[in-house]
């Protein structure tokens, strides 16, 4: 009986282990789970079970990736937003907008097209990781090549799977590289066309990828918008202060000249 009673009680003890460590060891990954969204880190935990706990752990990941895809759409958005605002140029705008793009996208190579005013056709002006050593396509017209469809049609375009070597020759100054996937979004601005983005990458990109980056295309739209403005403005106001100063002169020259007249005549 004793010895019955003793391996009852190591066999109640051993039991007792188990049990605490298949609890204890799931609620610590939860807990380090929680710790990681709560620093920023939206890692899945592994968790391969079939019980109650196994379901909360496969709740727990769904719920970190929902959590985590929501966080790097907003900070994507509040970090291009805040760059388009302190940008102090059209060229920085153009040049920043594109590079935090493509960052938060994991995007290989960009572009950005701008319409020439007055004209059916548009001008690279910005762009991510192209090659500088050899001529790009600089000038499209509204039909010509991935942008200038892009412009002409005002949808957007989407290119995946091309072979890197079916010859395939994109017309978006991304030729160096060909991509396996290709995003081209028109730029808008109350309905008008203001220029193309385009987008390049090894791989698809996903709902969050796209998501990116139709949210910030509008966002893009009023900063060319407002920097053109800008432009339009300190443009105007150097020429009216080029006029202002000659017209200056000219009163001195006339004031000049009245003296001049009013001597002669005394």
């Amino acid at each position: 009986i004793i010895l019955v009673n003793v391996l009852l009680s190591i066999f109640a003890l051993a039991l007792g282990f188990v049990l605490t460590r298949s609890i204890t060891n799931p609620i610590s990954l939860l807990i380090g789970g929680t710790q990681n969204i709560m620093a920023g880190r939206f890692e899945p935990i592994a968790l391969n079970r079939s019980d109650e706990l196994g379901d909360l752990a496969s709740d727990f990941n769904k719920m970190s990736s929902l959590l985590g895809n929501n966080y790097n759409r907003l900070n994507a958005y509040s970090e291009l937003v805040t760059t388009l605002n302190s940008s102090a140029s059209m060229e920085d705008v153009q040049r920043r907008a594109v590079e935090v793009l493509c960052k938060h996208t994991r995007a290989s190579l960009g572009a950005l097209y701008l319409v020439i005013r007055g004209q059916r056709a548009l001008e690279l002006v910005s762009g991510y990781a192209l090659r500088k050593d050899k001529a790009l396509e600089k000038r499209l017209i509204f039909g010509e090549g991935i942008p200038g469809e892009c412009a002409a049609e005002g949808r957007v375009i989407e290119l995946s799977d091309i072979p890197g070597g079916s010859g395939f020759i994109v017309d978006t100054g991304l030729v160096e590289l060909v991509p396996s996937y290709i995003l081209a979004v028109p730029v808008f601005f109350r309905e008008e066309i203001l220029g193309v983005l385009v987008l390049g990458s090894t791989k698809k990109f996903g709902d969050l990828e796209k998501e990116i980056v139709n949210n910030s295309v509008p966002q893009l739209g009023v900063a060319l918008t407002n920097a053109m403005n800008f432009e339009e403005t300190r443009s105007l106001s150097v020429e009216i202060t080029k006029r202002n100063e000659e017209l200056s002169a000219k009163n001195k020259e006339i004031e000049k000249a009245y003296k001049v007249k009013s001597e002669f005549l005394s």
